[in-house]
């Protein structure tokens, strides 16, 4: 019998269980509860059977593992970190020759209130742990309860094993024969056997010291005073150890209770769960694999840390330090694994070159607001990243100055989700100083983020403030400092790219970059990427050789303040930031005493519902500092003024108004009635009053006077400013313009698809791509198919008629960022009409009409909080193009190079019909019609050159800026908020320069064919860009 997925087997009272031979197992559970109240009976020695099934002979067979041993009953498992079992005996449990009684591994305890008895037959004779009462094996822990009785009566029966991992608790009767003794007499006899220590014990008083000669567990309230040494100390989950300041604990400690250090422990410290307090000093390296470890204001940790698991952490308010220069290598070092968290608000020490900071892979997060200071490591980095969603937070203050802050070591995961971040947020403050330093640096290995929202200070010569390769994501939206003004430190650079970056990495500068050493540039790339310049570079003047990019010109740089003339905003970073960690709540405070005469409720969360009742707490002696109040009461009122009474109810309670609301969107306002107890009034602040960002005002205002109690509202009582800025943007439609964009591009595409399709004959070409190749993809992951016909009529010898047409049929994803929309689906249609005349000496008139049609479907992603909305549309995009330019042909190089300059211009007319959306319930927008008007310059210049031995090429380069554009007001509304309308605009803008560069470059022989083409597409700050190589090779 086996209970799984904490289920419940027995064997009730009257009912038996016979067990014969190796490898058998009674009532037993892995995760569950497994109890016996009747009989078991188990013989371990292996049967040999004659041909009527009679037992002729038995023999013992040797397991390779103890835990392998046949057993009555078992709790846990053999698999780390599985096991969740509790096995109880209250019958009789009989083992004869070999076997367990009771067996507890890993996550297991075993409990006997009842009796096991082991016998053996006439003649049989066993060895040690053949034949046992009760085996903690694995970690797990046995319990002869107060109860239970241990009856040996077999020469090589004993009644307890383990294997050194276990926990062997005795209050009941051990009984060899005829003398039977309880836990006083039977305990001190055996070392394996660990000594209880209850509620109201002292291990050693005062002045006093203590050798442990057992295994000490820890069930209740117990003290420690004096100096205790020898075996090792376990508190249990019901335990409470406080070692006092006098108090030294040397012997190992093992806690998945609650301890409380105010004097020194030395001894190895290991934390399964629950809650350790530290006021005076850890000097050992402390092991977390459950639970909260707190280092308290007054608290020291001199030995480094490391902390495992989702539900683990270690908080720092005090002095945390990573050894000194006498450790071996890593004996005090910083781990962080597995998504446990490390909260530094005290002050953090890495002095020696023996230790470092490790951020091993699964999500284990470093968050950092307090201080910081780094000046040697044991590594290439203080802080070293090892994998998949290894995070470092800084919101604090970091003073480094080793070789690096922080290193790539080891790859993370492509998934946006398990990118390796470092992000120092809007109070952090880098401070860095190190010759040919970096302090970030993620060049080594790919999938890795720096972002700065704060201040990074970097001083050194030939000092890096961000270095990346591989697909590295560099992203500034705060300030960099580039040395201090009149420093003597030179060849400084805020964001670099070395020469193995790829082409999907990023230097991204949102914020400013101010530069006051010589020769020291904000940006510099070795290899591939973008380089964003959205922001300020601010050079001193008194500062020379410096400048934007240290490869100049060469290498172009995007943005509204890029070089080569770009000006227009782009943003190519695109990854999604970890949550800010939040402190989890231990059962004590840092620095709290263990009198009880004072509560903590920080972090306590009053609850409200739709029906407007909230949650009520009963405690006495309590501030609320740190107490808030949900917004739940928001589904089932439209009220912007609600109150909770008695929230909080007893006697001296204090801090009433220090109460605050999880949401920025409603203030929280405690006060205290006639009788003490709390109450919280919650009031509405506008959105329009609490939104910073002034692209929202117009929908904020919006969603003010159409406030209501419906889906759409309650999700936007977000926690934060931006949050609520990031939601109303969403919600908007204002960052849905991909579908727009992909429209346009698609244009260009048939254009392409058009020119460069073969004649068959009589004037006919015809061209066609499909979904799979290259060529017909899309953002989002969209792909189409396309056809392009074009067919060209002789009216006169100088003149021709061109007349084309085409088709594209799209299948896309939909919307892959949160607030843009992208496409499902849907087809377009395009139809041109050309007249070119030619004049006298190369000279030629060409006009060209353009109509194209899309009919699109797509989808729009709605994701903040809470909210996962997709709503699907369908919607017409019409444009139509006019264009007209006059061109002369210049023939060169025995009529193989034709180079033809042009120049003309293009009246362009854009019209979007209205939608509707749908399946996104309140969320779905209705959006009017809007159009765009613009006239662009043209001028260009062509090259055709039809070389000897097989070679061509072509190229076309050109470009003129914007002369005039405009577009009309779009309106939109949400279902969720009737009868109200607000303005939107996506940002798109004209005014810029537009332009299209073209190269074709095909070899042909007998045998090989080679054909390259590359192009170049700009038109109101809409891109798009390609490339291709084919080479073919034929074998004879």
């Amino acid at each position: 019998m086996l209970a799984e997925g904490y289920g419940e087997v027995s064997n009730d009272a009257g009912a038996h269980i016979y067990l014969q031979g190796a490898g058998v197992y009674g009532v037993s559970a892995s995760k569950g509860t497994a109890s016996n109240a009747g009989d078991i009976y188990l013989d371990g020695l292996v049967p040999t059977l004659d041909d009527e099934n009679h037992i002729t002979d038995k023999t013992y067979w040797a397991p390779p593992q103890l835990y392998v041993t046949s057993s009555a009953m078992v709790a846990g498992s053999t698999d780390g970190g599985y096991g969740d079992a509790t096995a109880i005996n209250t019958g009789t449990i009989t083992v004869n020759n070999a076997g367990f009684g009771m067996m507890a591994l890993n996550g297991g305890t075993a409990i006997n209130q009842g009796v096991i008895t082991l016998t053996a037959d006439d003649g049989v004779t066993g060895q040690a742990n053949e034949l046992v009462g009760m085996a903690a094996l694995s970690g797990g822990t046995v319990i002869n309860d107060t109860s239970g009785i241990i009856n040996i009566d077999a020469d090589y029966g004993q009644p307890f094993l383990t294997d050194g991992s276990g926990l062997i608790i005795n209050y009941g009767q051990v009984c060899f024969g005829d003398d039977c003794q309880n836990s006083e007499e039977y305990n001190p006899t055996n070392g394996d056997v660990s000594i209880p220590y209850t509620d109201g014990a002292t291990i050693a008083d005062a002045g006093t010291s203590t050798t442990l000669e057992n295994n000490a567990v820890v069930t209740g309230n117990v003290n420690n005073a004096g100096e205790v040494s020898g075996k090792p100390i376990t508190v249990l989950d019901s335990g409470t150890l406080t070692n006092n300041d006098s108090g030294v604990i040397n012997s190992d400690t093992k806690v998945s209770g609650n301890l409380v250090n105010d004097g020194t422990i030395s001894g190895k410290l290991t934390q399964n769960g629950g809650d350790i307090v530290n006021n005076g000093t850890i000097d050992s390296r402390s092991l977390t694999t459950g639970g909260v470890l707190t280092n308290g204001t007054d608290g020291t940790m001199t030995s480094g840390a490391k902390v495992t698991g989702a539900n683990s952490a270690i908080i720092n308010d005090g002095t945390f330090q990573l050894g000194s220069a006498t450790d071996a290598t890593n004996a005090s070092m910083l781990e962080i694994n597995d998504y446990a968290q490390f909260f530094n608000t005290g002050t953090l020490i890495l002095d020696n070159n023996k230790n470092a900071i490790h951020l091993n892979p699964n999500n284990g997060t470093l968050y950092n607001t307090g201080t910081m200071d780094l000046t040697a490591t044991s590594n290439k980095g203080a802080i070293n990243y090892w994998g998949a969603g290894a995070t470092f937070i800084n919101d604090g203050t970091v003073n480094a100055t080793t070789a690096t802050l922080a290193y790539a070591a080891g790859g993370a995961s492509s998934a946006p989700d398990q990118h390796a971040f470092f992000w120092n947020q809007s109070n952090g403050v880098i401070n860095y100083d190190a010759d040919n330093g970096r302090a970030v640096d993620f060049s080594a290995n790919s999938n890795y983020v720096a972002v700065n929202d704060g201040t990074m200070n970097i001083s050194g010569n030939n000092a890096y403030g961000m270095y990346g390769g591989k697909n590295a994501q560099l992203v500034n939206n705060g300030t960099i400092e580039l040395g201090t003004e009149g420093t003597t430190d030179t060849g400084m650079v805020a964001m670099a790219l070395d020469k193995n970056a790829t082409a999907d990495a990023v230097i991204e500068n949102n914020g400013t970059i101010n530069i006051h050493a010589n020769n020291s540039y904000a940006f510099s790339v070795a290899g591939a990427g973008h380089v964003v310049n959205n922001g300020t570079v601010v050079i001193d003047d008194n500062v020379t050789g410096s400048g934007l990019i240290k490869q100049g010109d060469s290498v172009n740089v995007e943005g509204t303040n890029g070089n080569n003339g770009n000006s227009d905003e782009a943003h190519y970073a695109d990854y999604t930031l970890p949550g800010t960690p939040v402190e989890p709540d231990g059962n004590m405070t840092s620095g709290s005493t263990t009198d009880g005469t004072s509560n903590n409720l920080n972090g306590y969360v009053v609850g409200t519902n739709a029906d407007g009742s909230a949650g009520k707490l009963k405690v006495s002696n309590a501030s609320m500092n740190g107490v808030e109040i949900n917004t739940g009461f928001t589904a089932g009122t439209a009220d912007t003024t609600v109150s909770f009474d008695n929230v909080v109810e007893g006697s001296n309670l204090s801090d009433a108004g220090a109460i605050q609301s999880t949401s920025v969107v409603w203030n929280a306002q405690g006060s205290q009635d006639a009788n003490g107890n709390v109450d919280v009034t919650m009031t509405k602040n506008a959105y329009a009053d609490v939104a910073t960002d002034s692209s929202v005002s117009d929908v904020a205002q919006a969603l003010d006077a159409g406030y209501t109690n419906n889906e759409l509202y309650t999700s936007l009582n977000v926690g934060t400013t931006a949050e609520l800025n990031s939601a109303l943007k969403q919600v908007s439609g204002a960052q849905a313009t991909t579908v727009f964009r992909e429209a346009r591009v698609l244009s260009n595409r048939f254009t392409m698809l058009a020119d460069a399709a073969p004649q068959i004959k009589d004037g006919l070409a015809f061209n066609v791509v499909a979904k799979g190749d290259p060529r017909a993809e899309l953002g989002n992951d969209t792909q189409y198919d396309m056809l392009a016909l074009r067919q060209t009529l002789d009216l006169t010898a100088s003149q021709n008629l061109t007349l084309e047409y085409g088709i594209a049929r799209l299948d896309g994803d939909g919307s892959k960022t949160a607030g843009d929309n992208g496409l499902t689906g849907g087809y377009s249609q395009f139809f041109g009409l050309k007249h070119s005349m030619a004049f006298d000496e190369g000279l030629a008139w060409n006009n060209s009409l353009r109509y194209d049609v899309h009919n699109l479907d797509s989808s729009r992603s709605v994701a903040y909080g809470d909210v996962n909305k997709l709503a699907d549309s369908d919607m017409r995009q019409q444009y139509l193009e006019f264009r007209s330019e006059g061109a002369k042909t210049f023939t060169m190089m025995s009529d193989t190079l034709k180079v033809t300059p042009y120049a003309g211009v293009k009246f362009r007319h854009t019209i979007e019909d209205g939608y509707k959306e749908r399946s996104a319930g309140d969320f779905n927008l209705s959006m009017n019609s809007g159009n765009e008007t613009a006239v662009d310059s043209i001028v260009g210049l062509k090259l055709d050159y039809a070389g000897k031995d097989g070679w061509s090429a072509t190229a076309t380069l050109e470009g003129g800026p914007n002369l005039s554009y405009s577009k009309s007001q779009r309106t939109a509304s949400l279902q969720g908020a009737a009868g109200q309308s607000f303005g939107v605009d996506d940002g798109q803008k004209g005014g810029g320069v537009n332009g299209l560069a073209t190269i074709g470059v095909k070899y042909s022989s007998n045998d090989t064919a080679l054909h390259l083409d590359a192009y170049q597409w700009k038109e109101d700050g809409i891109s798009d860009k390609g490339f291709m190589l084919n080479v073919k090779k034929t074998f004879r």
